[in-house]
């Protein structure tokens, strides 16, 4: 009788264990909260207030890394240089690539009607139709993981693929007839840009600070574009962006692309377009 309840006990805590999982950014973690709620447990390796661009892992992010059963990839640069010694930490672990090493590339060259040119860029969850499929991709894989709740993952992908085209609409309402450029200091919505008709000016130029040519260009186009704000991020330096607001006299908006609330963010940041 004792062996029997002993065994019952380990299927029940088999059956009901939660599922671990790693990713790179937190607004991963949201996607993952918003398909799975509590039935996962998300390590994030770039946590908050640090920066992918100088991401060095700590050692309780590796311990928590070998519970994972899988680590979704995002495609950002410090992923090269890590992901080979992540999976050495836990050989059991599953990688699951990213969306831009092809589709971002496809959908970017297919979408792209500016005259200006842009780089590929990392930056797929900054984009709805991006996003969109990384989070299908998340749910394909916690299915595959956890068959029994496939019906709640399936109910959560849908509620919140609904909850983003409605986003998506109301981002290109608010948008419409307004000012069809704005500046950043880094780079990181081209793709949301494109979207939405936009275009993105970037202070800084192949990652690094505006020389004096390209900020007298950068004056240029604030003048002709009549350009209200720059919008900086917390992960760089402001210095170059407030000493171009301050000439241009205009004012500077943080927005961080790294949020944990992905969906309240986007909002955020096409609230703060619609006013330019």
């Amino acid at each position: 009788m004792r062996v029997f309840f002993i065994i019952t006990l380990l299927f029940c805590a088999t059956l009901y264990a939660k599922i671990n999982v790693s990713v790179s950014i937190i607004p991963q973690a949201f996607f993952v909260k918003q398909i799975a709620g509590d039935l996962v447990d998300v390590n994030i390796m770039v946590d908050k207030g640090k920066s992918p661009e100088t991401y060095e892992p700590s050692m309780k992010q590796l311990l928590e890394l070998n519970k994972s059963s899988v680590y979704f990839n995002i495609g950002m640069p410090f992923e090269d240089a890590w992901l080979d010694r992540f999976k050495a930490v836990n050989k059991n672990m599953k990688i699951v690539p990213p969306l831009n090493e092809m589709e971002s590339k496809k959908y970017f060259n297919h979408n792209h009607n500016n005259n200006h040119s842009h780089k590929h860029a990392p930056h797929i969850w900054l984009s709805f139709v991006l996003s969109k499929s990384h989070i299908k991709q998340i749910a394909e894989t916690l299915i595959n993981l956890d068959s029994n709740n496939k019906a709640i993952y399936e109910k959560n992908l849908n509620d919140f693929l609904e909850k983003i085209d409605k986003a998506f609409l109301d981002a290109k309402n608010k948008i419409k007839d307004k000012n069809k450029s704005f500046l950043v200091y880094h780079p990181a919505w081209n793709y949301i840009a494109e979207e939405l008709g936009l275009i993105e000016y970037s202070i800084e130029l192949d990652g690094k600070e505006a020389k004096i040519s390209h900020t007298k260009d950068i004056l240029d186009l604030i003048k002709k574009y009549n350009i209200k704000t720059i919008f900086v991020q917390p992960q760089f330096s402001q210095k170059s962006a407030i000493a171009i607001a301050k000439e241009a006299g205009i004012r500077i908006d943080v927005v961080d692309p790294l949020e944990y609330d992905w969906l309240n963010n986007i909002n955020y940041f096409i609230d703060l377009l619609s006013k330019e």
